[in-house]
């Protein structure tokens, strides 16, 4: 009759557990698998497991039968406790109260292990001197909570001030025969936390004798915690990703290009995103007085929003800057003040960012170009069938508070047929199945087989189709790249 009884309690209560743990975990983490609802169910299988066995039942008496009983919806109700935590705090401080109304402690204390810093790192406590646990760390190892860890097991200690590795954080010092309880909190033989627990009355016996409750406590802490961390893991990639999107559609605004006729000219750009957010930009507008056309390709060194808030602060400058270009020479003062712009702006040291800028004559067909530590420029001379890589090279933006000394202002001629192709670092990184890079070589050789290719738009076209065609995995950086061409010789 007993083992009925035991049997139909058990169907009631995990049916009862499961229908609550699916409406809090959906509520909590939408629809994601129920890991922790299941490993409740196992634990309470396990626990019913043991109230069945043979000699269990052979033994038990009424008295223990409502005890058993009361120990099931303690386990429950705890389980509905930390299920239903909003934050790292509350569910720190419903852990350690668990503990102490079970065992009736008068402190109690809960460190959490710490990955990077591989150690336990006390987060809440009761009955302590909160200004003194502050921050305290312990190494596996190291003073109880260390040693606990150590161990993997309950640890149990009749007087703890006799304990060499103790030291007293609660109100007051220990009483003499003060007791202590340590518990691991395990999972999957990983210790993820260490509740510490101190009676001065002294703990029954039952709880020094009979570990079982102890350890579905600890067992439920120990989930609880890896699900908390996994569902703000997640909370905080979803945020991340949606801060990538939002920059990205930042980024590609910000690229938008005034149209204008270019009389004897044609111009292409593009550029492939990355999956991470980078700091490529571009710049494509006519001076002031309709002399020349400015060109400009920059990159940002280093990822993610640090520097694409830079990316867009230095195109955003440069877009301002630009008004004041009249003629060739005034590109080397805009870059000049560019760098006092984005020096002053760059707080970290491993900051900086490249650019290639161009001034085009549109009457002469001349282009002057300042290359600040950019990728070489590549010239396509069509009379001689050859390209060139333009090699003069300065020092790259944001290093030094003054660069006009290392600004060198260079020129080629661009006769009809003759293309320039500017670019960034991203497109000589792309990888393909061999993990091979495209490098110069790889874009040399793409560009002689697109030579032919009629007008600067329909050659962007063609490289974007062959860097699609030589890389395997998505790039790493973006690719950015800007086609002029000179359509005839006389305007």
């Amino acid at each position: 009759m007993l083992l009925l009884f035991l049997l139909v309690f058990e169907r009631v209560i995990i049916y009862r557990a499961l229908k609550k743990f699916k409406e809090a975990y959906k509520m909590q983490f939408s629809n994601k698998p129920f890991t922790l609802v299941f490993n409740i169910a196992l634990l309470l299988r396990s626990f019913y497991k043991i109230l069945k066995s043979k000699d269990v039942s052979l033994q038990i008496t009424d008295s223990e039968l409502n005890q058993r009983q009361s120990d099931i919806m303690m386990v429950y109700n705890a389980t509905k406790q930390l299920l239903s935590a909003k934050n790292a705090d509350v569910l720190n401080e419903r852990i350690v109260r668990v503990f102490l109304n079970f065992t009736s402690a008068n402190v109690g204390s809960i460190a959490v292990y710490n990955e990077e810093q591989d150690k336990y790192i006390v987060e809440y406590g009761e009955n302590i001197n909160i200004e003194r646990i502050s921050g305290l760390k312990f190494k596996p190892g190291e003073g109880l909570v260390g040693e606990c860890a150590r161990r993997k097991e309950i640890w149990f200690i009749e007087d703890i001030s006799s304990e060499p590795k103790y030291k007293s954080f609660s109100l007051e010092s220990p009483a003499e025969d003060t007791e202590a309880l340590l518990v691991p909190l395990v999972n999957n033989d990983t210790v993820i936390g260490v509740i510490s627990l101190e009676s001065v009355s002294g703990f029954s016996t039952p709880i020094k004798h009979e570990k079982f409750i102890l350890k579905s406590f600890a067992n439920l802490a120990a989930m609880a915690i890896i699900n908390f961390k996994l569902f703000n893991k997640l909370v905080k990639q979803e945020i991340l990703e949606r801060q990538i999107k939002l920059t990205k559609e930042i980024q590609k605004n910000i690229m938008q290009i005034d149209e204008f006729s270019l009389t004897g000219y044609e111009t292409g750009y593009n550029m492939i995103p990355a999956l991470q957010i980078s700091g490529d930009f571009y710049v494509i507008r006519e001076t002031a007085n309709k002399k020349g056309t400015i060109f400009a390709l920059g990159d940002v060194v280093g990822k993610g929003f640090s520097s694409a808030l830079m990316m867009a602060t230095a195109k955003i400058s440069l877009e301002i800057l630009a008004d004041d270009i009249e003629k060739p020479e005034d590109i080397k003062g805009v870059l000049a003040r560019l760098n006092d712009i984005m020096f002053s702006k760059i707080k970290d040291d491993e900051k900086f960012f490249t650019i290639i800028f161009a001034y085009l004559d549109n009457e002469t067909g001349k282009l002057y170009y300042i290359n600040s530590g950019h990728t070489y420029p590549i010239k396509y001379n069509m009379k001689n069938d050859e390209f060139e890589l333009l090699k003069e090279k300065g020092m790259a933006l944001g290093f030094l508070k003054d660069v006009t000394s290392f600004l060198n202002l260079s020129e080629v001629s661009l006769q009809e047929g003759d293309f320039m192709l500017f670019y960034s670092d991203g497109l000589l990184d792309v990888k393909n199945k061999e993990e091979v890079f495209l490098d110069e070589r790889g874009l040399l050789d793409i560009l002689f087989y697109i030579k032919k290719s009629k007008g600067a738009g329909e050659k962007t076209k063609e490289l974007e189709r062959e860097i699609k065609r030589y890389m395997k995995t998505e790039p790493t950086d973006d690719i950015t790249y800007i086609f002029l061409e000179r359509t005839n010789g006389t305007n």
